[in-house]
């Protein structure tokens, strides 16, 4: 994580990873912040506004790699230089679309809309010609709010647990314990959360291929002295591999989640 100075100040950001960044900031500041601040990743997962630009920005994210693919100045950049570029594409646009939103060019909602057809197209497209599973766990194909919000959160806590932050850590792990099968309900998050990324390409060596219930268990022992396995999860776990061996989630399963 990079170490933020305070003119960096990213509290009101829509962008997710610059506010993972803000988050870390945080937790390293001494300054008293309200606990509303320290659980600003979750936003991006309890619906809204805030979830509506997040998808917008991995909508984003998606378009430029593949864009990128055909542009032939990158043909010859290795992969890992392809994704730091997308990442800086995406952020220098992304703050584009924000200020042409706040000058009321386009609403939110309408840009979303088109921009969820236009990659559901694109992933329709590349399905037959990728292995997500070989891609590294930061690649614009595989990255997700989920993994950012969420998992996110839970390492920046068990990273700072013991720094002066506690009382805050304990006000994040409650939010987290009240909100999760609602974060969950949405019918990719379920199967993000499921499905461990542990044995993922992870060339960067971040903490975004460790397993959410593993991490969230021990967060939860931290703060509350909980054994193993605590994080309440009412979901049917049959069902839930019964739908994870479809190559589409229909209707009826979606109960399930």
């Amino acid at each position: 994580m990079l170490i933020m100075k305070e003119k960096c100040n990213c509290r009101m950001s829509l962008n997710p990873v610059r506010r993972l960044h803000y988050l870390e900031y945080l937790m390293q500041n001494e300054t008293n912040r309200d606990i509303d601040e320290f659980c600003c990743m979750f936003e991006f997962l309890e619906g809204g506004n805030c979830c509506t630009y997040g998808k917008v920005y991995f909508g984003i994210l998606r378009i430029i790699y593949a864009a990128m693919q055909e542009i032939e100045f990158y043909f010859a950049e290795p992969m890992q230089n392809q994704i730091i570029w997308t990442y800086i594409w995406t952020d220098k646009l992304y703050e584009e679309l924000i200020l042409q939103l706040k000058m009321g060019t386009f609403t939110l909602n309408k840009y979303q809309d088109s921009l969820s057809k236009y990659v559901e197209q694109l992933e329709q497209g590349l399905e037959g010609n990728k292995d997500v599973g070989s891609l590294d766990i930061i690649h614009p194909d595989k990255i997700n709010v989920v993994r950012i919000g969420l998992l996110g959160s839970v390492e920046l806590c068990l990273k700072y647990w013991g720094k002066n932050k506690d009382e805050e850590i304990k006000g994040m792990a409650k939010a987290i314990q009240d909100s999760l099968q609602f974060w969950l309900k949405p019918e990719g998050a379920l199967i993000e959360f499921v499905v461990s990324q542990e044995k993922s390409r992870n060339e960067w060596r971040t903490f975004l291929a460790k397993d959410y219930r593993k991490e969230l268990n021990e967060l939860q022992k931290l703060v509350f002295g909980k054994g193993e396995d605590c994080i309440g999860i009412e979901n049917d776990f049959l069902e839930i591999k019964k739908i994870l061996t479809k190559k589409e989630i229909e209707a009826t399963d979606k109960s399930v989640l």
